[in-house]
């Protein structure tokens, strides 16, 4: 045993000794370097400051650019456990909730009424603030285009059909979001 242990010492040294000053023959290796495009990239190790970060909400309504007063972002819990994200925002004398689970992940949603009481939470709201109990939710689709869980940034687009009374049709377009919870 002692003949096995010290032939592996004495073959571990000669390797050691035998490679410890030579040069390095060959080109070094790079790393292929890309252009910057100006523009963000969703695997940047910074996280989205939401000091610094001022939360976005766009939208047409019926063709008329909305210009939101305050964009206000609430995270709570719902009866059956989901956590949402709440968007609410008022324009003139009109307020828009949107409520998106905090757990989608990018791609197409569809949501009304019926995803109001149901799970996964994911809803648009309105009302016109001139009957403050009254309030209409829309139909259309919600896409998020990102969504970081560890930053709490979501990006979306968002498009509805809202019915009023009398079977009137408010068209909500080209609608955007972008915001930290």
């Amino acid at each position: 045993m002692k003949k096995i242990v010290l032939l592996f010492f004495l073959l571990t040294s000669a390797v050691w000794f035998s490679c410890e000053n030579e040069p390095y023959e060959g080109p070094f290796p790079s790393a292929e370097v890309l252009p910057d495009d100006g523009g963000s990239n969703p695997s940047d190790d910074d996280p989205v400051n939401p000091v610094e970060f001022e939360n976005q909400l766009y939208a047409l309504l019926d063709g008329t650019e909305l210009l939101f007063d305050a964009i206000l972002v609430e995270v709570s819990n719902t009866a059956s456990s989901y956590e949402v994200i709440k968007v609410e925002s008022t324009f003139n004398n009109h307020n828009l909730l949107i409520s998106i689970p905090s757990n989608l992940s990018s791609g197409a949603y569809h949501y009304s009424e019926n995803t109001l009481q149901t799970a996964p939470h994911l809803y648009l709201r309105y009302n016109d603030n001139t009957e403050p109990n009254v309030f209409y939710i829309g139909n259309g689709s919600l896409t998020v285009l990102q969504h970081d869980v560890d930053d709490r940034h979501i990006k979306a687009i968002f498009e509805s059909a809202i019915h009023t009374e009398n079977d009137g049709v408010l068209n909500l377009t080209q609608g955007s979001l972008e915001i930290v919870y």
